[in-house]
């Protein structure tokens, strides 16, 4: 499997094991808004056996935001040495072990926004940062020395209970070097704490620019694919027209209607299509994007999609599917994109995403699974075939 994108977000996920990615590249994980509490060692273990000789491993996009995360295991990030995004956000982190990152050489974008740090000392040790946000914490200052150790090009740390000290320093550095520009100064000097602690060198603190419309993090930028998967909306950026829904009733005719489409796209959408049984969408050898949204379908039986030797985009999102069995989707040979948000998952076959051997994004946002993959053996996980 080629999987690269897997997203997870609004979900019921309580744990994290590596192992169930064990197989696959997959390099942009997104599991906002699930119920995980620990990240454990070793998390990033499955992209080891990717790893080519004299080439860093990295990762692009990994979000963990809006779980409840208290504790970081030390080696949690051992085996991965840079990430494009990282987002532990709105967690209830209150400690951060010392050198947490000492395998990780570099991070473009490193959020900590809303948790409960009170002391970053030695965390950020050995490191390059482009953007390392700590906003709304409980931080009394930002410890300077790492800048005798790291490289951080810009601290966030508004919504902090910072003292006047600091502020004061901050300040006067400015002034000193006339280049810097702090964001916001006369409301931190406001909003700033009395204390008698001594004053600590100085940390840079800058406005935090919105990313430019492309998107992109820092220095490195991509182009949008036809497809907004941020959004899902089946539109390209150029403004071409998406294609047009094409209506039916659903009664016996579902799989000869479908199968004597002479349309590489088919789009079913707002009809009632309750059960895919096999065969249901078949020997179409030449459709590339089968759509099936807000139809109601509940039940999918292995093999509904067979014999399609040329798809590459199914969606199925908006529906309302209990279940992903073992092999549902097996022997789709070309599918690169599989979209099954808002539905009512609750439970994935082991071997549901097996036999897809040029998977590469993946999104079951918005469902109710609470366990990715039970414990298993690099022959049963998500990299199988």
């Amino acid at each position: 499997m080629t999987l690269t994108t897997l997203s997870l977000n609004n979900n019921k996920i309580s744990k994290w094991n590596s192992d169930w990615f064990l197989g696959t590249p997959v390099n942009s994980i997104y599991l906002s808004n699930n119920l995980l509490e620990v990240l454990p060692a070793n998390a990033f273990a499955f992209g080891w056996m990717f790893k080519k000789v004299n080439v860093p491993l990295l990762a692009w996009h990994i979000d963990f935001s809006k779980n409840r995360l208290k504790k970081i295991h030390p080696d949690a990030f051992t085996h991965i040495n840079g990430f494009m995004y990282l987002s532990f956000a709105d967690n209830y982190l209150g400690e951060l072990s010392p050198n947490l990152f000492k395998s990780v050489k570099q991070i473009n974008t490193l959020d900590f926004s809303d948790n409960r740090i009170a002391n970053v000392e030695r965390v950020f040790d050995d490191i390059t940062v482009n953007q390392l946000i700590l906003i709304n914490n409980t931080l009394s200052c930002f410890p300077t020395n790492v800048f005798d150790v790291s490289r951080i090009n810009f601290i966030f740390l508004d919504g902090n209970p910072l003292t006047c000290g600091c502020v004061q320093m901050w300040k006067h550095f400015q002034m000193q070097n006339n280049a810097l520009v702090v964001y916001n100064m006369e409301n931190l000097e406001r909003n700033c704490q009395s204390s008698s602690s001594e004053n600590p060198r100085f940390s840079l603190l800058l406005l935090f620019k919105q990313l430019p419309a492309k998107c992109g993090h820092g220095n490195i930028s991509f182009s949008a694919p036809c497809r907004d998967i941020s959004r899902y909306k089946f539109e390209c950026p150029d403004g071409t027209a998406p294609v047009k829904t094409i209506r039916i009733r659903h009664d016996d005719t579902l799989v000869e209607y479908v199968n004597n489409q002479p349309l590489s796209v088919v789009h079913i959408k707002d009809q009632k299509i309750p059960v895919l049984t096999r065969d249901s969408v078949s020997n179409l050898p030449n459709i590339s994007e089968i759509v099936i949204t807000g139809s109601g379908v509940k039940e999918m039986h292995a093999g509904a999609f067979h014999d399609l030797p040329s798809l590459k985009f199914l969606n199925l999102s908006g529906n309302l599917l209990e279940e992903i069995r073992d092999e549902a989707f097996s022997n789709l040979v070309e599918l690169e994109w599989l979209h099954l948000e808002n539905n009512r998952i609750a439970t994935l076959g082991d071997k549901a995403f097996n036999n897809l051997p040029t998977l590469q994004h993946l999104f079951i946002d918005n469902n109710k699974i609470a366990i990715w993959k039970r414990e298993c053996s690099q022959k049963t996980c998500l990299g199988s075939c």
